[in-house]
């Protein structure tokens, strides 16, 4: 679950009765857990979820690296190969990404038809998509993101690395922090100056890549859930 309320209309008790609906909606549709995320300073939001019967669970941290305070290592490929997406790959993407994050909590596996239509967005065209090859094999990705829409209100250049995985199979042969390096490099060439991403704090490899690549932890989320029967 997500939502706003409009400040000009909280504490009216607004939002308790929006979930209050969604979950009733949830529940006819057969839901067995409703989840939300909010800001850990969020206490008022705290307040009204614990009151509805969510409960807490998990953190995820937000990192930011400024690009324009660092020198960006070299990619060694060794016999990989690194290059962006191309039109009518979209099975590799989805490959790649339900093998990497297969026993990942939170994920559910994609099909062609969810990854192709996200690739059509505005923010995630195939070139922002940095594959790692083993001969024909999709063995990683780093798939990037450049929030054209809110740069150009705010006048920023901001982007986010939104999901990197390697392989079961491949780990441990610094294909994360190569793959990494080349979705930040192509960031950099884009014009981006600052990069954001969100890390599970149960996953201990990804976020010492992110510390050791130099991101800074600059915010925590909460995710609280509620279990429908």
């Amino acid at each position: 679950m997500d939502g706003l309320v409009h400040p000009l209309h909280r504490r009216k008790g607004v939002a308790t009765d929006l979930f209050e609906h969604a979950i009733r909606h949830a529940r006819a549709a057969g839901v067995k857990v409703v989840q939300i995320c909010i800001p850990e300073t969020n206490l008022a939001a705290k307040k009204i979820l614990s009151g509805l019967g969510l409960r807490f669970f998990r953190h995820f941290i937000g990192y930011k690296l400024d690009l324009t305070t660092i020198q960006l290592p070299d990619i060694t490929p060794g016999k990989y190969i690194f290059r962006s997406l191309q039109p009518g790959e979209e099975d590799d993407l989805t490959a790649i990404q339900n093998r990497s994050f297969a026993d990942t909590w939170g994920f559910n596996a994609n099909t062609r038809e969810e990854i192709s239509y996200r690739i059509n967005s505005i923010s995630s065209p195939a070139e922002n998509i940095i594959m790692v090859y083993l001969e024909d094999n999709p063995v990683a990705y780093c798939w990037t993101k450049i929030h054209h829409e809110g740069n150009s209100v705010r006048g920023e250049n901001k982007g986010e690395i939104h999901m990197l995985g390697v392989d079961p199979d491949f780990r441990k042969q610094s294909l994360g922090r190569n793959v990494l390096t080349a979705g930040l490099s192509y960031l950099k060439h884009q014009g981006v100056a600052i990069v954001e991403l969100m890390a599970d704090s149960e996953m201990p490899a990804a976020l010492a890549l992110y510390d050791s690549a130099g991101f800074e932890k600059y915010m925590k989320t909460e995710w609280y859930e509620k279990k429908l029967r």
